[in-house]
């Protein structure tokens, strides 16, 4: 077995061999060199878009929702609907990104974008969960 001397010369056409889709997967994140540089911006970005449901206060909505002259049953109808609506979808959505669209990702650059938008629809899941608790909503009928 030889062993190259030149490994920048390797790592350049490992790098540039990557593709976002369908590429050969390496099996570990190694990210340095980048292929895709907007990679690192976008993960910058959705970091600093970090929240977390604990952190919103929903006192003020809750006592709306048990205020029974504040809300029409028109309007707590279609608020259940469209928890129920965006509850679901982010659960597809979660699902999607981690069983689906993950396996067709090879750019280690954008599995891990991948892996935070799957975190950020998770948080998205929880923050419903919170409000179907905080609300007193039945979770049989909201999902």
């Amino acid at each position: 077995m030889q062993i190259s001397t030149n490994s920048k010369s390797t790592t350049t056409k490992i790098v540039n061999s990557r593709k976002i889709i369908n590429g050969d997967e390496a099996g570990m994140l190694q990210l340095l060199p980048y292929k895709y540089p907007f990679a690192d911006k976008f993960f910058d970005e959705m970091y600093s878009n970090s929240w977390h449901p604990a952190e919103v206060n929903l006192n003020e909505d809750a006592a709306t929702w048990k205020d029974e002259h504040a809300l029409n049953d028109k309007e707590r109808e279609v608020f259940a609907r469209s928890l129920s609506f965006v509850s679901n979808l982010d659960t597809v959505q979660t699902y999607s990104l981690m069983h689906a669209l993950s396996r067709q990702i090879t750019a280690p650059e954008i599995q891990i974008l991948l892996v935070r938008q799957t975190f950020e629809e998770t948080i998205h899941v929880l923050s419903y969960n919170c409000m179907i608790e905080l609300l007193g909503l039945d979770p049989e009928e909201t999902y």
